[in-house]
Order: structure tokens, then sequence, then C-alpha cells
């Protein structure tokens, strides 16, 4: 979690580290950034979702099924 104002962004890659979608790219302000997924239509699988800002770079794992 950020703890304060930062330029974001959150990409979602194939586990070959290819780009699918950049879900946001831009300043958080302090707020909640709320993203959907749903509309991407991912075919089933294991993604890699990565957030980066100015400090911080938090990659993470989501399965998609259909």
């Amino acid at each position: 979690m950020l703890f304060r104002s930062s330029n974001v962004k959150l990409v979602v890659t194939d586990m070959q580290g290819r780009q699918i979608a950049v879900l946001f790219d831009g300043a958080t302000g302090n707020r909640t950034v709320d993203v959907d997924v749903s509309s991407l239509k991912l075919t089933s699988g294991v993604y890699n979702y990565v957030l980066t800002s100015s400090d911080v770079v938090l990659v993470r794992q989501m399965v998609v099924t259909r």
C-alpha cells in the first residue's frame, strides 16, 4: 500500500513478461484507485500484475479461470 501521493503505473503482463494491459498510469493523490480487470477478456491462465511508483516496484501473480 502506498501512503502518500505518487505517480503510479499498474500493468498486467503474461508469464513471459509481455505487457497485456496498462490498468492505471497517473497520479494517485491521497486516494484509493479501483481498477476493473474483467473488461480485459483474459484467457484462463496465470498473469503478473506490476505496480510501479517512484520508490517501489511490486510484482504479484493472479490466476484467471473462465
